[in-house]
């Protein structure tokens, strides 16, 4: 894996595990709707790279 995948990768999982814990104590649904988007977002990237 060259460097910069694994860069991405690392970003990819943090903000992953960071839009998890935000997801748990949104009480907006509006919000959780942007979270869960932000979170598949970053969970495709992962699988990508």
């Amino acid at each position: 894996m060259k460097p910069l995948s694994k860069v991405r990768h690392f970003w990819h999982q943090f903000m992953l595990g960071y839009h998890n814990s935000v997801l748990e104590g949104c009480l907006d649904q509006t919000l959780k709707t942007k979270i869960k988007s932000k979170i598949e977002y970053h969970r495709l990237r992962m699988v990508e790279d």
